[in-house]
């Protein structure tokens, strides 16, 4: 370079034997690189998949508690009757 400037790098070997030495170097990292970002990807779709699933847990026992509850109230109410029918035979008829 006659110009004046100084080069940036300095390769000591041929840039075609550098570039043969990275290549699987450059190629193991992004076959990694992919592996990683699927196994993420599996995680995440996992992660949404429990949450969802927690998601209608919750719905699901907040519904059976409904139930229940509606039907425990159905129980007393008939008991209730059951008592106040029989006090009402009991009275005497005027």
């Amino acid at each position: 370079m006659n110009d004046g400037c100084v080069p940036l790098m300095e390769f000591e070997q041929d840039p075609a034997q550098i570039l043969d030495a990275m290549m699987p170097l450059y190629l193991n990292s992004q076959v990694l690189k992919a592996l990683q970002e699927s196994l993420a990807s599996e995680l995440a779709a996992r992660m949404g998949a429990m949450s969802n699933a927690t998601d209608n847990a919750v719905e699901l026992t907040k519904e059976l508690s409904i139930a229940y509850n509606r039907e425990r109230q159905a129980k007393i109410t008939g008991e209730i009757l059951e008592i106040v029918s029989g006090a009402e035979a009991l009275k005497p008829i005027d």
